[in-house]
């Protein structure tokens, strides 16, 4: 990541493995590049809570790719699997495949989607871009980090699925930058179908909840 010359990574982690994390880093990473790496903590493991920790201490008061346009309050990128296309194919486990597919036909779909009515499935939790102001809102952190299903069921994970349903409830617009394409990291074993599967789960949850929301009926 430091290759791309972030502003700033913020990492989130657990109280008990802070120390060790620092270690780590410091093993790796040079003492200069050291200065735009900022670590927290939380007490407990929490995917939405540790979220939630890192934009409380965001410092950019708006994204600047969002600023000609104001009623955009996301943006998603083109994905791409990493790395496959310079390795010999016969070296390319099927589940490698499977998810380089899946990558291709998620482009497609909102691509396709974008170009027909502007809307999007989903802002993909990998690579998105979001509003400051939206996602430092207290009404926004809290709701992140307190959503259930049924009534019962904490959800810790869906969190681009939750951002993306937010910013259509509330009035903003997403888009897709086609420019750019961001390459993720493709499990290379039967975990694959463990990923697949969550993810699968929480796009029916979520559509679930869309299907009793106002803002996502129009009017003939």
């Amino acid at each position: 990541m430091l290759d791309n010359h972030p502003r700033e990574i913020i990492i989130v982690t657990t109280a008990a493995l802070i120390g060790e994390l620092k270690e780590v880093l410091q093993q790796f990473i040079l003492t200069e590049q050291m200065r735009k790496i900022q670590v927290l903590d939380i007490p407990l493991p929490n995917k939405r809570n540790q979220l939630a920790r890192g934009i409380q201490d965001l410092l950019r008061q708006v994204l600047g790719v969002l600023e000609l346009e104001p009623k955009v309050g996301g943006v998603t990128t083109l994905i791409a699997a990493h790395g496959l296309d310079a390795r010999d194919p016969e070296t390319i486990t099927v589940w490698e495949a499977l998810e380089s597919r899946r990558m291709s036909m998620r482009n497609i779909d909102i691509a396709a989607s974008s170009w027909l009515d502007g809307s999007q499935t989903v802002l993909t939790g990998r690579t998105a871009a979001y509003r400051a102001r939206i996602l430092k809102d207290p009404e926004y952190l809290s709701a992140f980090t307190n959503e259930h299903w049924l009534g019962r069921y904490r959800m810790h994970c869906g969190d681009d699925q939750f951002a993306t349903r937010w910013l259509l409830n509330h009035g903003w617009e997403g888009r897709i930058q086609t420019g750019a394409t961001i390459y993720s990291e493709a499990l290379c074993d039967s975990r694959h179908i463990k990923q697949t599967l969550r993810w699968a789960r929480n796009g029916k949850i979520s559509s679930a909840k869309r299907i009793f929301s106002k803002r996502m009926w129009k009017e003939s």
